[in-house]
């Protein structure tokens, strides 16, 4: 291949990628030290991707540096943490963290807005609707290999190390929030809901 080709195979590159300034130099330096900008051919095979999806399905809050050595170790495969990120996000995979609770889609704001709508003329009056909600005590700064970033949750209310809180809100307007330092199940909440507020 001659320099013109080279050098015109280097722009539409260049202009596919929408590349800065340093990536412009980065393959100017390639195409003098090789002859080429194609990348060396990549020390993860197919099987390695194998190798790595199945880590990650077993347990996706695996650090990369962990499966460097776990490709060591088990695949005999020397490589980087930076190789082992790039070749996860080739593979769909995206460093996420999980969020509390569950996002509301837009299908579930429409559902509610609909129930609103066929019971906005019912007598509440006799009707006390209940919640609660937790809050961590600490941050979760523990992040997940997914293909999906939006759908990881973290599953608070199993994590011991939180504050749970309960509120009721009735006809004539809220009632007291209590905090729950007991297990929470329904004998509880019978037991320690005001019945005095409630309507008669």
């Amino acid at each position: 291949m001659d320099l013109g080709s080279i050098l015109l195979k280097s722009s539409d590159f260049i202009a596919s990628k929408k590349s800065r300034r340093w990536t412009v130099k980065y393959n100017i330096v390639k195409i003098k030290n090789q002859g080429t900008i194609e990348d060396r051919p990549r020390k993860v095979t197919a099987n390695d991707d194998i190798a790595l999806d199945q880590w990650i399905r077993r347990n996706n809050e695996t650090k990369s540096q962990e499966l460097v050595q776990k490709l060591l170790h088990d695949r005999d495969l020397n490589v980087s943490r930076w190789t082992v990120q790039c070749q996860l996000k080739r593979m769909g995979y995206k460093s996420a963290l999980p969020y509390r609770t569950s996002m509301l889609t837009q299908k579930h704001k429409e559902s509610r807005v609909q129930w609103a709508i066929q019971h906005k003329d019912d007598d509440w009056s006799r009707t006390i609707f209940t919640d609660e909600t937790s809050y961590q005590l600490f941050r979760n700064t523990i992040r997940r290999w997914s293909k999906n970033p939006r759908g990881e949750v973290k599953r608070i209310p199993k994590n011991k190390q939180k504050i749970m809180v309960w509120e009721r809100l009735q006809y004539q307007g809220p009632d007291r929030l209590s905090f729950i330092q007991n297990n929470y199940e329904w004998s509880f909440l019978c037991s320690n809901s005001s019945r005095s507020s409630y309507p008669q």
